[in-house]
């Protein structure tokens, strides 16, 4: 009889577990579903049938990437998409339930975060703590060999320290670069990031082609930019014949970013 109401409770305790165990399993569930949703339209987007068939090569690099754990170096002219590649990869990733961020590798206080005189800011790297960190524009000049040696030590092995401090801090991040030219010419470049790019530095590089390299690609984002465009007005408009031709023709210096961008003033006009 004594022992009556100590069984009681740990049997009230035993169900209480089950059902909160239920419960989380439900959110995962649902959370899961979400993100396979999210990730479904991404992908079909950007590789599906309805996609461009001139980034076929780049879907099957980008699956490896995903599978993989290592940082990815992502290069492509200003325009090809590296950004939204980044995010893509990461979302078809273990990390995809976590954080996804970016930053301007230039901008170290954006990248590290700012600590001074007893106040802080989180960085990037901070705000995608156990998901992806993506460093745009790297070819761009760091202001020093110090800084690019920073970014390499973060990309290759998470550590780091705020801006104006000298507390060393770990991160569990997965890095992706962003820029427009080659391994090689980066290295050269950035002297600082030469380890991180050479042959043992475990770099993953995928190449986005230029949009007058796959111009078949031009009528399926073009159509696509003015049908997102002028939906939101009803419209359904489609282009000639003559209209294709011409724009296949175009060497879209600015990539699939000109289009979105010519599509929305084609309408404004």
């Amino acid at each position: 009889l004594a022992a009556l109401p100590g069984a009681a409770a740990l049997m009230a305790l035993a169900v209480a577990w089950r059902h909160g165990a239920a419960a989380l399993h439900e959110a995962h569930a649902a959370e899961t579903a979400l993100l396979r949703g999210h990730v479904s339209a991404g992908f079909a987007e950007a590789f599906g049938p309805g996609g461009c068939p001139g980034l076929a090569a780049v879907r099957a690099q980008a699956e490896q990437a995903a599978r993989e754990s290592g940082p990815v170096f992502l290069q492509g002219e200003p325009g090809t998409g590296k950004a939204r590649l980044a995010r893509l990869i990461h979302d078809l990733s273990p990390r995809g339930r976590r954080p996804f961020a970016s930053a301007q590798a230039t901008d170290m206080a954006a990248v590290f975060g700012q600590s001074e005189a007893g106040f802080f800011r989180p960085g990037a790297v901070e705000d995608a703590a156990g998901g992806t960190l993506y460093l745009a524009d790297v070819a761009e000049p760091v202001p020093d060999r110090p800084g690019q040696e920073r970014l390499a030590r973060l990309v290759r092995e998470g550590g780091y320290a705020r801006c104006g401090s000298q507390t060393p801090r770990l991160a569990d991040v997965r890095g992706i670069l962003g820029a427009g030219c080659d391994p090689g010419e980066l290295a050269r470049s950035a002297p600082g990031l030469a380890g991180l790019l050479g042959p043992g530095g475990g770099l993953r590089v995928i190449r986005l082609p230029a949009l007058r390299e796959r111009p078949g690609d031009v009528p399926v984002l073009m159509q696509r930019a003015v049908e997102l465009q002028a939906g939101r007005g009803g419209l359904r408009p489609s282009f000639t014949p003559r209209a294709v031709k011409a724009l296949c023709a175009y060497s879209w210096p600015g990539n699939d970013e000109e289009v979105r961008t010519l599509a929305a003033e084609a309408l404004l006009a």
